[in-house]
């Protein structure tokens, strides 16, 4: 089906099938029996040729750009990318950011795009940026990313003055919508070695929730990086668990998947860690940073391996609905290969591991998004795959 200003013209795809064949066809036919007779010599028969080589390398292009999408790609990839063109490795300034945003909104062609993330100290800086750049736009979604304290003690009052900062920037203007807060919490490398260290961490927890779901926004707590991340991640989801159960909430888990450098890219067993424990416990997962690319590849700028977007979240879906084995999860967060996904109508299939429509769709509950410092990337890869 070919949608064309909001109209649907089926029949008319066809057509254009038939005539990409048929100039194939025309164009193959005078190749062989016209040969000889398309010279310099001979203008009219080069006057042919060449107007069928054009017809043809047009219908193409008209091929490419009337492509339809299967539903499971679509389903798969709708609003799965938070913007963040503020953040290494692009680091951008506020102006060219925000720009490329609203530029992105106009054209979301593929429904890709979700959230702005704006880090609360370039706050003060945002309408005052909106204002100079004079695009006009009907809604903003901003996923803050909160002030990172010196310590724990001032921990529950940064996050006060964050909220208080968010507020103020959403009554200025009323086409701006706080939809999400990303907090990294004041965790310790040897959480875990006195008996109430975890307790208190769930009462951190439950105040920081209440006082930012008092404005309603998605809360995404961040484990940062220690020798014992995977214990205390495990620990720390099933905290946020709890909280979810005795509240009836839906505060998340965030996952860092890459950086600038090649050891800030975590092995698999984090990433698997962190998927299970999720799905296991029904906690939603939002990734982060090194996800600019589809697929795991070695990435030659960076030196080193990088995760890909489609890897990561087609192992949630998969563990979320088939509870795969942690060796089977490895395979899927290393193949690196794109002929191992296949996408169509009826739904997505991994080897041969399949997952309906239906099951991609349930599963958004968990799949948050992936936060990239390029828009275009995700985009450009995954139509020079023929995935889009």
């Amino acid at each position: 089906m070919v949608t064309i200003y909001g109209i649907k013209f089926k029949l008319f795809y066809y057509v254009i099938v038939m005539l990409y064949k048929l100039c194939t066809f025309i164009q193959l036919f005078h190749s062989q029996f016209f040969y000889y007779q398309i010279s310099f010599y001979n203008p009219n028969s080069l006057i042919i040729f060449v107007m069928l080589f054009y017809v043809n390398k047009k219908v193409k292009t008209i091929m490419i750009d009337f492509k339809e999408n299967s539903l499971s790609i679509n389903t798969f990839i709708d609003g799965i990318i938070d913007y963040a063109g503020l953040f290494p490795p692009a680091n951008l300034n506020l102006f060219d950011s925000l720009s490329n945003y609203l530029n992105y909104i106009k054209t979301n062609k593929y429904n890709l795009l979700s959230s702005f993330v704006l880090p609360i100290n370039l706050i003060d800086d945002f309408i005052p940026t909106l204002e100079k750049i004079g695009t006009d736009y009907s809604k903003l979604d901003i996923s803050f990313v909160a002030t990172k304290p010196n310590d724990a003690i001032n921990f529950i009052d940064s996050i006060k003055s964050d909220m208080d900062k968010i507020n103020s920037l959403v009554n200025k203007n009323d086409k701006i919508y706080a939809k999400a807060i990303e907090i990294t919490l004041p965790i310790k490398s040897d959480i875990g070695e006195n008996k109430d260290d975890f307790e208190k961490l769930y009462n951190t927890i439950s105040m920081v929730s209440k006082l930012v779901n008092n404005e309603k926004l998605q809360v995404y707590y961040e484990v940062p990086n220690s020798k014992n991340w995977i214990e205390i991640t495990k620990n720390t989801i099933k905290l946020l668990a709890e909280y979810n159960s005795s509240n009836q909430n839906n505060i998340s888990y965030k996952i860092r998947c890459g950086g600038v450098k090649p050891e800030m890219t975590p092995p698999n067993e984090n990433v698997i860690a962190a998927i299970m424990t999720c799905t296991k416990y029904n906690v939603s997962l939002k990734a982060t940073a090194g996800l600019h690319h589809p697929f795991r590849h070695f990435n030659d700028e960076l030196g080193g391996v990088m995760h890909g977007f489609v890897n990561i979240f087609v192992a949630i879906i998969l563990s979320k609905n088939m509870n795969l084995r942690t060796e089977l999860m490895l395979e899927l967060l290393n193949d690196e290969n794109p002929i191992n996904f296949e996408w169509n109508d009826n739904g997505l299939t991994w080897q041969n591991h399949f997952i309906s429509i239906e099951d991609i769709k349930e599963s958004k509950d968990i799949i948050s998004s992936f936060g990239s410092c390029s828009f275009d990337e995700p985009i450009d890869d995954l139509k020079e795959l023929n995935i889009l």
